[in-house]
């Protein structure tokens, strides 16, 4: 696979990991304790999410509640995002010394995310095995382990798949 369709392919999966991620975070913050499902298991302290609980989740996210100043950091997660998205599908500027710069700098720009492999494991089979409770996405700062750890997991393996690769190399930056 060339290096470009793979990082165009990892930035696709990143970017529905991270809004994933957002949606069930701000989503669980606005849905209230006293919540339940259609088998009358509660959204409470504690108590386990199943999955008729994430749909829940989804259907409370609005947008709007990223606008929140506790979200701050998520601005800038997704800002990076958006800037790494445009130095992916531009032909001109994949591979480039300024591509993987930026690339790089993600790895310093988002400390937190760092702590995140040592727990997103657990967090994902958690969510699989239906352990998950409200605790586990309010308590800890749930979006720096999960969602910035996702943006560094993208950033490293499109460093390395770039690594060696000149900007002006055609045949791998050609769009076919």
């Amino acid at each position: 696979m060339k290096p470009l369709r793979f990082c165009q392919g990892f930035m696709v999966l990143c970017g529905i990991m991270i809004l994933s991620l957002l949606i069930f975070r701000l989503g669980i913050g606005a849905t209230p304790d006293e919540t339940v499902d259609s088998l009358g298991r509660k959204m409470g302290f504690n108590d386990r999410l199943s999955l008729e609980h994430y749909g829940i989740m989804m259907r409370n996210f609005r947008p709007t509640l990223l606008f929140q100043w506790e979200y701050f950091y998520e601005w800038i997660l997704v800002a990076a995002f958006g800037v790494g998205c445009v130095f992916v599908w531009s032909h001109d500027r994949f591979g480039s010394p300024g591509f993987r710069w930026f690339f790089g700098a993600q790895l310093v720009f988002f400390p937190a995310g760092w702590f995140g492999f040592l727990f997103l494991p657990s967090v994902v089979r958690s969510m699989i095995a239906g352990t998950m409770t409200r605790e586990s996405f309010t308590d800890v700062p749930f979006l720096w382990g999960t969602a910035h750890t996702v943006w560094l997991l993208t950033s490293i393996l499109i460093l390395i798949a770039t690594l060696g690769r000149r900007s002006d190399d055609q045949s791998e930056n050609s769009p076919t």
